[in-house]
C-alpha cells in the first residue's frame, strides 16, 4: 500500500508545502526519496482498481469486488445522480424498476456510510451507533427485497 500514501502524500501534502503547510515527517520522508518520472505518476483508476482486486485475492477467503463494483457503480450512476425527472436510459419499466430500487437501496447505504463517519468525526459517537442500528436494521428488509425483484 506505499504506492497509495505515495499519491496521498504527492497529491494531497505537496500542494500544501506551496500554501506554507507544514507536512508530516513522514510525508516529506516520501516526497524526498521518490524519485524517477513513473514513480509520481499516478496509476489510473483502473490500474487502481485492479491492485486492489489483486490485493484481496491474495489474502485467505479474499474476493475480489473492486471491479465490479466499480461496472455496478457505472450502471447505476444515471440513476443516482439524476436530475429530478429521472433518467430516461433504461425504457424498460422492470429494469427501471428493479435499478431504481437497487440505487435506493444503495443511496441510502452511502448515506449512511457519510452520516456516521461525519459524526463520528465530530465525535458524536452515540449517534453514529444510532444511524448504523437504524440501517442494519431496515437493510436486510432492503436486500430481501432487491433480491425479489431480481427473481
Amino acid at each position: 500500500m506505499c504506492g497509495f500514501r505515495f499519491l496521498e502524500a504527492l497529491h494531497y501534502w505537496a500542494p500544501g508545502v506551496n500554501k506554507g503547510e507544514k507536512l508530516p515527517p513522514d510525508a516529506v520522508k516520501l516526497l524526498n526519496t521518490t524519485t524517477g518520472a513513473a514513480a509520481r505518476r499516478p496509476p489510473s483508476w483502473e490500474d487502481r482498481v485492479r491492485q486492489l482486486d489483486a490485493d484481496e485475492a491474495s489474502k485467505q477467503r479474499g474476493t475480489p469486488f473492486w471491479t465490479t463494483h466499480v461496472q455496478h457503480v457505472e450502471l447505476l450512476n444515471d440513476y443516482v445522480h439524476s436530475n429530478l425527472g429521472g433518467t430516461g436510459q433504461f425504457i424498460d419499466p422492470m429494469t427501471r424498476k428493479l435499478l431504481g430500487f437497487e440505487a435506493l437501496v444503495y443511496g441510502h447505504q452511502y448515506l449512511t456510510l457519510s452520516i456516521v463517519s461525519i459524526v463520528r468525526l465530530s465525535n458524536h459517537n452515540s449517534l453514529a451507533n444510532r444511524a448504523q442500528t437504524a440501517y442494519e436494521r431496515i437493510h436486510r428488509q432492503e436486500v430481501a427485497e432487491l433480491q425479489r425483484l431480481i427473481k
